[in-house]
């Protein structure tokens, strides 16, 4: 009879066993398996990183200093008159010379808001200036050459005609280069201080610019061989359908006023903006109370 009923035998020896016995009475062994130990949970290969706070810093160079800003403040006001009165008969002239003073002065402050917007003022004063030492030699040449093609003695009508028909092509193609080249400076030199919605207001300045040219050239440049020809048509040469042109192409060129006026928006904005800029800190955190765009990194895929 067994002494143990509903116990366990032993597998080494046979001798029974109390139930739940781990070893053997008789022998010693053990009577069930050791459980076989749980392996650990795999370490993950993708350890989130802490999340960061995103926000806006802005630093400006540390030389920088108010007196800078204010000329550079200073400068865009002049430009923004200048451009409201480039437009105007008469007084486009005035207006001119607001847009240089403002020009030299914001030069002058091109170190007030760091180094990327005074690389940009580098670049679009050196456009600009080009632009106006450009305008000065055309006109000047302009003048001679009319001047020397009409008192020139020797040669024929007909050839005094294709010398003017040359001249006035030449002018009015390096007249609108010139345009589009002061107009491109106009957007880089203030680029940094403006907003997006700024810039999208001074390239498409820039556009409309470009396009008044092109219609321009479209409609004085066929009727130059028409000019030459009524100018030519007699024994003698008659300057006055040439002046008639003239004031054609200044009554069209009266169209500036469309990109002279969203240059001044334009400027008025930038201006609003750096004024802005100028009375923040060196490093601007995140204003009290503001929320914090927070942002975890990605986790990398897992490896194959």
């Amino acid at each position: 009879m067994d002494p143990y009923p509903g116990g366990e035998s032993c597998p080494y020896c046979g001798q029974g066993n109390p139930a739940g016995a781990l070893f053997c009475n008789a022998c010693g062994e053990a009577l069930v398996s050791a459980p076989a130990p749980t392996p650990a949970a795999p370490l993950s290969s993708t350890l989130p990183l802490p999340p960061v706070a995103v926000y806006e810093v802005r630093t400006w160079h540390p030389s920088a200093s108010s007196k800078a800003q204010d000329r550079t403040l200073s400068g865009l006001l002049a430009m923004v008159i200048g451009f409201g009165l480039a437009w105007i008969p008469y007084v486009g002239s005035i207006g001119s010379l607001f847009v240089l003073i403002g020009l030299f002065l914001v030069g002058l402050g091109r170190w007030g808001f760091g180094r990327a917007h005074r690389d940009k003022v580098l670049v679009g004063g050196f456009l600009i200036l080009v632009a106006l030492i450009g305008s000065v030699i055309l006109a000047i040449w302009f003048v001679f050459a009319l001047l020397g093609d009409v008192s020139s003695s020797s040669a024929s009508v007909a050839a005094i005609g294709s010398q003017l028909q040359s001249d006035l092509s030449t002018f009015f193609v390096a007249g609108a280069i010139l345009t589009v080249f002061t107009c491109l400076g106009q957007v880089v030199l203030v680029y940094e201080l403006s907003d997006q919605q700024t810039r999208y207001l001074l390239w498409t300045a820039l556009f409309a610019a470009i396009a008044i040219q092109v219609l321009v050239a479209m409609i004085l440049l066929p009727q130059i061989d028409t000019v030459i020809a009524q100018a030519t048509s007699g024994t003698t040469f008659d300057p006055t359908p040439i002046q008639n042109l003239e004031s054609t192409s200044s009554a069209w060129q009266a169209l500036a006023v469309v990109p002279d006026l969203l240059f001044a928006y334009g400027y008025y904005r930038a201006r609003e903006r750096a004024k802005e800029l100028s009375s923040r800190p060196a490093v601007l955190p995140p204003p009290p109370g503001t929320p914090i765009e927070f942002r975890a990194f990605p986790s990398p895929p897992p490896p194959p």
